[in-house]
């Protein structure tokens, strides 16, 4: 654990003083005071864009400190900040997620997956008894 003396750890960057991002194995946790405020795959824009916007909007951390821990430019901070005001969680999908998400062609059928092509179950699975 990095206890603010010296240089931290490979992988870490301060946001501020109490504020810490951690990046190992393919994975990223946000420390707060040394409690886990969240954690993602490296990859996962949409939960990285959470918590930046949760750095800021909880007080942890100040707007203008948060970009420059993650990368990013204060201008995309205050974006993501008004799409998750204006939209909530899914608005903070990365706009060619967001677009392909609402197309019914993308979507995926799980009824189709698990009883075949229309409503009748694959051969082999055992049916529900009938009521009584």
């Amino acid at each position: 654990m990095f206890t603010g003396k010296g240089a931290p750890p490979d992988g870490t960057v301060a946001v501020n003083a109490r504020c810490l991002v951690r990046t190992q194995d393919g994975h990223r946790v946000v420390l707060v005071a040394g409690i886990v405020l969240c954690q993602y795959s490296v990859g996962d824009r949409m939960a990285e864009a959470h918590a930046m916007v949760s750095l800021v909007e909880q007080g942890w951390a100040e707007q203008r400190d948060v970009p420059t821990a993650f990368g990013y430019a204060s201008r995309t901070v205050r974006r993501f900040q008004r799409r998750f005001e204006a939209g909530g969680l899914p608005s903070l999908l990365p706009r060619r997620s967001q677009v392909s998400a609402v197309r019914d062609g993308d979507r995926p059928n799980f009824g189709a997956a698990l009883f075949g092509t229309g409503s009748e179950p694959l051969s082999g699975t055992a049916s529900a008894p009938a009521a009584r």
